[in-house]
Formats: structure tokens, C-alpha cells, sequence
């Protein structure tokens, strides 16, 4: 189960310096009884109330324990218990809301609607989503689930293992299937927003013959903001209910207004091994989608394109708080017309961020070390005017050169005279430790690059391993897990193993 929890502060502190705050410290599992259970601080227990929401799709969110009593007590101890589970389908909630409130304030019902109002987002608050989740491609991503009918479709939900799974070979399959008279369908969502750059996935196999009735997204989606059309940009594959029609599609929502539509059809068989991947970039001013044969590549060969579309419409939503989606799925809920489950297998997804750039691999024999940067004006003189010193090895990885996108940490660089070496770190509590401790030995000269901290990573990305060397007085980082077990269980004398430094791009990244 997958706890996300997100505290914000915006109640003013208290004459003591404390700052208001609310944590869940208990909740109850997905589809079982019980009361949810937190603490709050930074207040008077006596003046403040806890409002607490449940989200039940397809039901919408709804207040509770009760319409009669929207406000739970809070003890003199700062604790709270709430019950939220008090009827209908209560216990297939899959997100649960906490807000700390005074205890004079008259909290907005909840009687189904899709989004909880903005204003309660003005007081501290707590929210957690309860689904199961799966490990794919480096990132973690959510199982939905419904018990009910719920979009799209509308359709039943299952985040059983028989419908969402990851193979030992790392390949996702998705699957629609009967069970128990229902007919049941998979959605899987990346648990972070990623905004603008380049989605791409690859489909091993599931498209030749796929049932006309079954529809595969591939897409970016976020609730409660129709104004943006949910931000929804989708390649779906699907004849929609038609045998004749072509079988794939490039949408920008909504998918009805003239031009924001691409239908075209998908042949497998024009790869040997029927793998097809698609993709679009999506940049402020345009969105640019492709389909090719074969897996992931950063330059596809022209005769490996089956289709391509520029959008330069209205409807290119800003980037924002969307998600990356994949599900398979029954349209209009109806059943494949052969009455036979179908599977879908995705071999990869692949993000890339805007504008990334090579990270440059110097050796240097002379003094036993290695240097990065993305820099082409270092790595050029390293190249004429110290070719007797530096090794040029490659591009380890790729990384983004700028800031400024979700989840991106600066890497800081430092040079350190005495050792003759470079040193790299996310890390600010480092960082500010070498500045302000061991700047004897450390100067801090520039950001490198930015990556993604452990447990940020997008779809797509790889961990950048990071070893220690007592002996040769310098670290090593290394994407190569080849390298990591070579220095782990031969080189153990010289190099010590830190763990994951940040993560990144395995291959060089661009559209």
C-alpha cells in the first residue's frame, strides 16, 4: 500500500513560535473497518477541530463520521480519532482528507462531489491515497481500483495480480478478464507529475488482434481541472467498436474539436518481434507525437516511422499537477465481442525532461580519477589542451542542465586542490557541511547538472551509484551496474560502496 501524505502550513504560528500542523498516524487498510487515527500540533486542542473527507469512486468525497457531526474533537493531547467507515461502500475509499480547522468553522459537506473545495485547502492538512502499487520502469506506480463503475468506460476497476503485474523480465501486463459475472479492467498511475518533456512506451506485445471493444491509453491526466481538459494528452490504441477503423490514435483533449485528433493504423508485424513504441514531446507551444518500430531509441531510423503529427492547436494544456497513466480498457463498458480476456505488454516508459544533456566521462590515469560535466566548453579543452591528462570515456548518462521542473535536485561540484579531485552531491546538508566546515580541503565551484533524488526518479531514469576510495582519496559515480558489482565484490580493498547518489538517464536524452 502506497501512503502519500502531504502536510501544508498556512495557519500563522502561535505566540510560543509553533507551527500549527496535523499527521495521520493511523489508517485504516483499503476495503477493512476501523477509525482513522492522527496528532496535531502547534495549537490549543481545545480551539481547533479536525474536518475529515473519504473519496469512494465513483461516489465522490464525502464528509465524515457524519453530515450531523463534519467535526471531530480533538483531546487535550493534541490526538483524534475519526470514524470513517460508517456505511455503503465507506471502506473502499481511496483517498482520505484531513484538515485542522477552528473549532467554530462551518466545514463545506461532502456529498459526492469530484474535488473537495479549494478554501479548505487554505488550513493545514493531510491526504493519503490508498491504492496498491508496483515497482516499473524505476518508479512507483499506483493500482486503481473500483468496486463501482467509474470512467473510463465506465468500467469495474482491479488491482488484482491477474490483472496488473510485472514479469521477472521488468515488463508491465495489463489485462481485462471476467471474474465473478464483472468484467474487470487496469489502470496503473506514476505516483508523481512530471510536466513538460518526452512519454514514451513501448509495447512488446497485445496490439495484433486487440478485441475491437478494448481500448490501451497511454496518457497524461489530473482531476479538478476541467478548465485545462484534465491536462489530458493520450495515444490510445483501439478500433473503438469498429473492425474497419484504423486501430491507433494522437489526441489532445478535447477529442472532438476539428484538428485535435490523428487516427492512423498500426501493423506489429513491421518489426520482427511485433514491438512498437510511441511517444509525444510536450513542449509550452506544440505537442509532437510518433509512432516506430522497435523499442525506445533517441534518434528512431527514418524507416522505422510508421506515424508522426505536429499539434500546434489551442488546447495544449500548461504543464501542471497531471500524471502519467496506462490502462486498458472496455469502451462504453461493453465486452470484448469474442468474450475473451485480453493482455497488453508494456516493455518500457521513458521520460525525459526538457532539454537534457550529456554528462561527459573523463578519466584520468595520471591521477587515478574521474571527472563529469555537461559543459561542451570543459569538455572540449580537456580535450585539446589536457588530452596527456584527461581520458575522454563517453557520456555516462544524461541529465537535465537547467533547474526549474518537478522533483529536479541541483548537483552540486566541488574541487579540492590537496586531492586533486572533484566531488558531487544532492545533498544541501553535505553541501553546507563542506562549505562551512572543510572549506580547507572543499571549494564549491558551480551546479554540475540536476538529477532526481532517490525516490523522485521518474519513469525511464537510472540510479547513479556512488563509491568512496580511502586509498585514491576520490569518489566514483557509475549508472553501470556491470561496474557497481565489479568494484563491490572484486575491488572491495580499494572502493567502498555509498549507495545511490541520484538518479538519471542511462543514455543520452533528447527529442
Amino acid at each position: 500500500m502506497l501512503l502519500i501524505a502531504v502536510s501544508v502550513v498556512l495557519l500563522p504560528a502561535l505566540a510560543g513560535g509553533a507551527t500549527p500542523a496535523i499527521e495521520l498516524t493511523y489508517v485504516p487498510p483499503y476495503g477493512g473497518a476501523g477509525s482513522l487515527r492522527g496528532r496535531v500540533s502547534g495549537v490549543n486542542p481545545s480551539d481547533y477541530a479536525v474536518a475529515v473527507y473519504i473519496n469512494v469512486p465513483p461516489y465522490g468525497w464525502w464528509t465524515k463520521p457524519s453530515f450531523a457531526a463534519p467535526l471531530t474533537t480533538i483531546q487535550s493531547d493534541g490526538t483524534w480519532t475519526c470514524q470513517i467507515v460508517t456505511g455503503g461502500q465507506d471502506s473502499y475509499a481511496t483517498e482520505v482528507a484531513a484538515f485542522l480547522v477552528p473549532d467554530t468553522y462551518n466545514p463545506p459537506v461532502g456529498d459526492g462531489q469530484s474535488c473537495l473545495p479549494s478554501a479548505l485547502y487554505a488550513y493545514p492538512y493531510v491526504q493519503t491515497a490508498r491504492y496498491q502499487t508496483i515497482d516499473f520502469a524505476n518508479c512507483d506506480w499506483r493500482i486503481k481500483v473500483a468496486h463501482d463503475v467509474v470512467g473510463p468506460g465506465p468500467n469495474y476497476f482491479s488491482d488484482s495480480g491477474q490483472n496488473v503485474w510485472v514479469d521477472t523480465n521488468g515488463r508491465l501486463h495489463l489485462k481485462v478478464m471476467q471474474q465473478a459475472g464483472q468484467w474487470l479492467c487496469s489502470e496503473v498511475i506514476a505516483d508523481r507529475s512530471l510536466g513538460y518533456g518526452r512519454y514514451s512506451f513501448t509495447i512488446t506485445s497485445g496490439i495484433a488482434g486487440l478485441n475491437p471493444n478494448v481500448v490501451l491509453g497511454f496518457f497524461t491526466w489530473q482531476d479538478c481541472v476541467p478548465q485545462y481538459h484534465y491536462r489530458e494528452i493520450d495515444v490510445e490504441v483501439s478500433r473503438w467498436g469498429d473492425a474497419g477503423s484504423p486501430n491507433t490514435q494522437f489526441v489532445v483533449q478535447p477529442w472532438d474539436t476539428a484538428g485535435n485528433r490523428h487516427r492512423f493504423e498500426v501493423d506489429p508485424s513491421g518489426d520482427p518481434g511485433g514491438v512498437t513504441t510511441h511517444e509525444f514531446i510536450w513542449e509550452p507551444g506544440e505537442i509532437g507525437f510518433r509512432s516506430y518500430y522497435g523499442g525506445f531509441t533517441l534518434t528512431p531510423a527514418a524507416g522505422d516511422f510508421i506515424e508522426s503529427w505536429s499539434y500546434t492547436g489551442g488546447d495544449i494544456p500548461p504543464a501542471g499537477g497531471e500524471n502519467l497513466r496506462i490502462n486498458l480498457w472496455l469502451m462504453n463498458g461493453l465486452p470484448p465481442t469474442n468474450g475473451l480476456p485480453a493482455e497488453v505488454v508494456i516493455g518500457e516508459v521513458t521520460y525525459l525532461p526538457y532539454e537534457p544533456a550529456g554528462v561527459y566521462r573523463f578519466w584520468s590515469p595520471v591521477n587515478s580519477r574521474h571527472f563529469y560535466t555537461t559543459s561542451e566548453s570543459e569538455k572540449l579543452k580537456l580535450e585539446q589542451n589536457y588530452s596527456h591528462v584527461w581520458t575522454y570515456e563517453g557520456v555516462a548518462y544524461s541529465a537535465p542542465a537547467t533547474g526549474g521542473r518537478a522533483n529536479l535536485a541541483p548537483v552540486y561540484r566541488f574541487w579540492s586542490a590537496s586531492l586533486s579531485a572533484h566531488f558531487y552531491t544532492t545533498s544541501e546538508a553535505e553541501r553546507d557541511k563542506l562549505i562551512n566546515i572543510y572549506s580547507h580541503v572543499w571549494t564549491y565551484e558551480q551546479i554540475a547538472f540536476y538529477a532526481y533524488a532517490d525516490g523522485q526518479q521518474p519513469p525511464g531514469t537510472a540510479p547513479v551509484y556512488r563509491f568512496w576510495s580511502d586509498k585514491l582519496g576520490c569518489h566514483f559515480y557509475t549508472t553501470d551496474e556491470a561496474e557497481r558489482d565489479k568494484l563491490i565484490t572484486i575491488y572491495s580493498h580499494v572502493w567502498t560502496y555509498e549507495g545511490i547518489a541520484w538518479h538519471a538517464y542511462a543514455l543520452p536524452a533528447g527529442p
